[in-house]
């Protein structure tokens, strides 16, 4: 299966920006992107910048970087995605007249810190018969972008209220429970969401926890005359 570079994607990656006209330059995207990679952010790109002497970009231009980075990454990501439900279809030998294929999967869930008050948590469905990832979900408690406009503008201003009618959008905020429940609420989304995909998540294999399991059961997800196997 071939691997992707987001970078190396199309030039619309670096697109003018509609307030300056000016592109965001390459290097910028590269810095952001290799901090990134080692679970940093811009306070670790202000700090390696005065380490080396050199002035760091701006943290609003560090915002625009993690934007375009965010968008090349979903298209690859798609692209791979794409690649990967076609090998699993191949390997059910599934027929090109059947539009969704039961499958036999695992999932399990993570979070970026320990204890249960992560701010980020990830799960993923793994098909078992190819090991390849079917589908994954990352929950998220918090929004950079709105944590620096309501330091710089307040929270309670209007300014900060016209801001972010505009960046509701690409608000990453999708979890406001407990970071507990991040993987429960976590497999409700894949499992809704995978015969758009092509596929039925038929049974399930897991940890010993059943507390995904059962609420996946309770709501239902694919109707009374189907049931999920653990």
């Amino acid at each position: 299966m071939s691997s992707i570079t987001p970078l190396d994607g199309p030039e619309s990656f670096r697109q003018p920006t509609e307030r300056t006209g000016n592109t965001v330059p390459d290097i910028n995207l590269r810095i952001t992107q290799a901090f990134s990679n080692i679970g940093k952010g811009y306070s670790a790109i202000e700090k390696f910048c005065m380490a080396v002497n050199v002035h760091p970009f701006s943290s609003r231009t560090y915002s625009k970087c993690i934007k375009l980075l965010h968008t090349a990454y979903g298209i690859a990501a798609e692209t791979l995605q794409s690649e990967v439900h076609r090998e699993v279809r191949k390997a059910y030998e599934a027929p090109t007249d059947v539009p969704v294929v039961d499958i036999s999967v695992s999932f399990d869930g993570s979070w970026l810190t320990r204890g249960h008050t992560s701010l980020i948590g990830l799960a993923c469905v793994i098909d078992i018969l190819t090991g390849y990832v079917i589908d994954f979900e990352v929950m998220c408690k918090v929004c950079r972008n709105c944590s620096v406009e309501k330091r710089e503008l307040g929270e309670s201003s209007a300014e900060y209220d016209i801001w972010f009618e505009g960046h509701r959008k690409d608000c990453v905020v999708n979890h406001y429970g407990s970071s507990t429940s991040m993987e429960m609420e976590a497999a409700l989304i894949l499992w809704e969401r995978s015969q758009e995909m092509g596929f039925r998540y038929s049974t399930l294999l897991s940890d010993g926890d059943c507390k995904t399991f059962n609420y996946i059961t309770e709501k239902n997800v694919y109707g009374d005359k189907f049931e999920i196997y653990i």
